[in-house]
């Protein structure tokens, strides 16, 4: 991860196979589907296809580093210290409303109260019903700074719910200046 520039994401099985890479950048979107052999490039636009969600980059980078999402207006502040569960020591964040001239879900949640990270946030439309939540499992400690260990993602789309569990290892900051993927020749590229 090169912060407020690039992630790269590489999906793989229990026992370490490679099923699909991700890189994010600011404006665009490039997976590689390697039980498929194909290239997919797209915006943020149309991930909104794949699950209820309309972000960006920056929304993006703060949800895989299980940080509050920025520039959110609050819209209902919950009572102070008002503690959900104390055996994992969680606090109502409250609810907010996406930042001025944004198109983007409101969202809500509780924090870790001994973090000040989520322990979830759920993201969601006035306009309809799709919701799309991210659980923070645990956490983890990488050169003084914390980051999701275990996320749980899960959402509905299309009249079927779907559940993503997510264990984040090999996290990486800034080692490479230019994050790059290359796609094999043999591979179907496909733009959207």
């Amino acid at each position: 991860m090169i912060p407020d520039s690039a992630i790269l994401v590489s999906l793989r099985t229990p026992l370490g196979v490679e099923v699909s890479r991700l890189l994010y950048t600011e404006d665009s979107v490039t997976m590689l589907d390697r039980q498929n052999k194909r290239a997919y490039f797209t915006d943020y636009k149309n991930l909104a296809e794949i699950a209820p969600l309309d972000f960006n980059f920056r929304l993006l980078q703060a949800l895989f580093t299980g940080n509050v999402p920025d520039n959110y207006r609050n819209a209902r502040m919950p009572e102070p210290e008002f503690v959900r569960d104390t055996l994992r020591n969680e606090v109502y964040l409250g609810t907010f409303n996406t930042p001025a001239g944004k198109n983007y879900m409101n969202f809500y949640g509780w924090i870790y109260k001994d973090l000040a990270k989520p322990s979830y946030l759920v993201f969601y439309n006035d306009s309809d019903n799709g919701k799309f939540k991210v659980d923070y499992q645990d956490y983890q400690k990488l050169n003084e700074q914390i980051f999701p260990e275990q996320v749980k993602v899960m959402f509905d789309q299309y009249n079927q719910a779907h559940e993503l569990s997510l264990k984040l290892n090999g996290i990486s900051l800034n080692e490479y200046s230019d994050v790059q993927i290359d796609v094999p020749s043999s591979y179907k590229t496909i733009f959207r």
